[in-house]
């Protein structure tokens, strides 16, 4: 979204109605369809009763907002997710901007105030929370997720202040940003095995802070400076897979509940090759939904907003 949208967002003649209107359509219609399909699924595979008033919420992608499981996690479960995306879309114009003034005044002091003491009131919710509410409060509540978001647009920021320096550049190519591959792909793997190791609530999103913007920045930095690992997954055959890998997070949940009431246990010879059969249906699912929902919608919409700016 910072790299994105970012100096759009500076500039006065930013059109905010037309920018939500975008993100609605690079969201909604996927969500509706998947929505639709879980419901499918629900009710002709797995015989469940499809009622209540949970589908107001998750219509309008307010799911996250309301503190209850059978809410936020109901129809396609993930799409719990697209609700905290779209508050984010709504303020990310507000909170660029504010973070460019802060850039520009370098009110460095203040701003760390305000971090650390945002970070010590977390850190103390984290400690004294139940851990049977963590799931809800840190996982899946949108302000809650708000630190992860803005973590993002200052690593975009420390992104671009290295990029321009050419010194940097230097120090950093060939085996050293290679180097620096391997050790964000091990920082990540460390931290997946600490998940483990840890207090439930620290899961939830904590631990996975700075590892993350970590393995954002190297890898956004060795695509501007041509890492190995990089070069290799900036092949035809990863990009493809990238552009589906959203799709794909969206319909693997309805895959699997599909796959549970059509291969109960016992029917394939093992649990993994039932996983492999899951993994397979979504991966398909997911490249007809590209084609058939999210590639068409964009290209209508690219087309209005050209006859709209020509006219």
């Amino acid at each position: 979204m910072a790299k994105g949208y970012g100096g759009r967002a500076l500039s006065p003649d930013f059109s905010y109605g037309r920018y939500m209107t975008r993100r609605l359509v690079r969201l909604y219609p996927l969500h509706v369809v998947t929505l639709l399909l879980a419901v499918s699924v629900s009710c002709f595979l797995r015989g469940a009763e499809v009622g209540g008033w949970w589908w107001i919420p998750n219509a309008c992608l307010l799911q996250s907002w309301v503190p209850y499981q059978g809410i936020y996690f109901s129809g396609n479960g993930v799409s719990w997710c697209l609700s905290d995306l779209m508050f984010f879309y709504a303020i990310f114009p507000w909170m660029y901007r504010k973070l460019d003034a802060v850039v520009v005044s370098r009110r460095w002091a203040v701003s760390a105030s305000v971090i650390l003491l945002m970070s010590c009131a977390y850190m103390a919710l984290m400690c004294f929370l139940p851990e049977k509410y963590g799931n809800t409060v840190f996982y899946v509540f949108p302000l809650m997720r708000l630190p992860d978001f803005l973590l993002g647009m200052l690593v975009y920021e420390c992104y671009g202040r290295l990029v321009r320096r050419k010194d940097v550049g230097q120090i950093l190519s060939g085996w050293r940003m290679t180097g620096l591959e391997f050790c964000a792909i091990g920082g990540m793997a460390g931290t997946c095995w600490l998940y483990y190791h840890v207090p439930l609530n620290a899961t939830f999103a904590f631990i996975f802070w700075i590892p993350s913007a970590f393995f954002i920045l190297v890898f956004a930095l060795s695509e501007a400076w041509s890492g190995r690992i990089a070069s290799c997954l900036s092949l035809p055959c990863w990009t493809g897979l990238g552009n589906i890998s959203f799709t794909f997070y969206m319909v693997h949940q309805v895959c699997i509940r599909a796959g549970e009431a059509l291969w109960p246990e016992g029917v394939l010879e093992s649990r993994d090759l039932w996983t492999v059969a899951c993994f397979a249906t979504s991966l398909v699912m997911a490249f007809v939904l590209h084609a058939m929902v999210e590639r068409p919608i964009a290209s209508l919409w690219k087309k209005k907003h050209l006859r709209d700016a020509c006219s």
